[in-house]
């Protein structure tokens, strides 16, 4: 996989424990329940979805094999909503 981050022009904002993408180009607002939020921290820290896996695995009760699903559909949903920069 390749490595990834948000755009400089989308905000992160928590909200208790869950958060909102905001696309400041578009105004678009998306709301990511905790472990979509997780993801996107450690993308934005990291920029690897191999290391954000492995720390998911640690920090969340998951298969393995559910988290790579998950994983690669939201990155295919950011992808697809133009919010993420390969980096």
């Amino acid at each position: 996989m390749k490595q990834v981050r948000t755009h400089a022009d989308v905000v992160l904002q928590r909200v208790g424990e869950e958060a909102v993408l905001l696309d400041l180009n578009s105004g678009t607002y998306y709301e990511l329940n905790p472990m979509a939020r997780r993801i996107i921290e450690l993308l934005n820290e990291c920029g690897d979805p191999k290391v954000v896996a492995a720390t998911l695995e640690q920090e969340f009760e998951v298969l393995p094999e559910e988290l790579d699903s998950d994983l690669k559909t939201l990155l295919h949903q950011l992808e697809a909503n133009g919010l993420l920069q390969t980096i």
